[in-house]
């Protein structure tokens, strides 16, 4: 059997009227449900990524609320993560006195 040098096509996803569109290869593939599943579609910067509902855990779920607000904010990570080692030097002299 010979192999095929080219990679697979991804799945497309098309959208019409505000409605989206995955395969229902994908959709077996990644939820418990047969015919009709939830998802959950999350902007991210130039891209959205799309959960299926049930497998949104509450800590997934925190983690896209926070990207989201610090998104609308226009925060980077680099905003978020600036004076990350102050306040941590803060809060051990706080807490521990060194």
């Amino acid at each position: 059997m010979k192999k095929s040098k080219t990679p697979p096509t991804p799945n497309r996803v098309r959208t019409h009227g505000g409605r989206l569109t995955i395969p229902k290869s994908v959709v077996r593939k990644v939820t418990d449900q047969a015919q009709e599943a939830t998802f959950v579609i999350q902007p991210m910067g130039d891209g959205v990524f799309v959960i299926p509902e049930e497998k949104v855990s509450p800590a997934l779920d925190a983690m896209l609320s926070f990207r989201r607000k610090a998104d609308e904010a226009g925060l980077t990570l680099e905003d978020l993560l600036s004076g990350l080692d102050e306040e941590g030097a803060s809060y051990t002299q706080e807490v521990y006195g060194k």
